[in-house]
């Protein structure tokens, strides 16, 4: 408290109240790192996290991923960046378990139509048959981004001299099927 003296008589300014925080979090704490990731855990996405007014905006969280991956081992934001990677395959696997949920749930994929007389039939509802069909494709499209294992391989295959196919990984260097002789013989002539 502050003491002033006006007209002689002196007064006390009281303290000025403390300026509450306003905005999102931006220092990194271990309490709302596992908080990002129970939330990534449950499915649910970065971007859908940092809607949260609560939560710190994604340009703050991959400063601290970037941050993390240059720490030393040990250090919260090693850990937060560890995590994160984990938090993403949990993620993943939660994905890939709606994959087949979306395959089975056929709960709509039937509607009732009315005829003209007043009756009623069932149709196939392609619309959501469709939906469901883009659900379960971007799911797998993600799935093999986000983690090698439910990728596309590529595996490139090629013989030996004596037939036998061999896989090659990577890029490949695909090499005549012709003996030493025959080369060095197309070269002489």
């Amino acid at each position: 408290m502050k003491t002033a003296k006006k007209n002689g008589a002196v007064t006390k300014k009281k303290a000025a109240p403390a300026k509450k925080k306003m905005g999102r979090p931006t220092k990194f704490t271990v309490k709302l790192g596992t908080t990002i990731f129970t939330r990534m855990c449950e499915g649910e996405s970065l971007r859908q996290i940092c809607r949260d007014e609560k939560m710190p905006t994604r340009s703050s969280i991959h400063l601290w991923l970037i941050r993390g991956v240059v720490c030393e081992k040990g250090t919260d934001l090693k850990n937060f960046s560890d995590q994160y990677e984990l938090a993403n395959e949990v993620r993943a696997e939660n994905m890939f378990d709606e994959l087949t949920e979306i395959a089975d749930d056929g709960e709509n994929d039937y509607m009732e139509r009315e005829r003209p007389d007043g009756s009623t039939f069932e149709t196939v509802n392609a619309e959501h048959i469709q939906r469901s069909r883009l659900r379960a494709d971007v799911r797998k499209w993600k799935l093999s981004k986000m983690l090698k294992k439910y990728g596309d391989k590529n595996i490139h295959v090629t013989e030996d001299t004596e037939g036998n196919q061999m896989p090659i990984a990577g890029n490949a260097i695909t090499f005549s099927s012709q003996s030493d002789n025959q080369l060095t013989s197309d070269v002489d002539s």
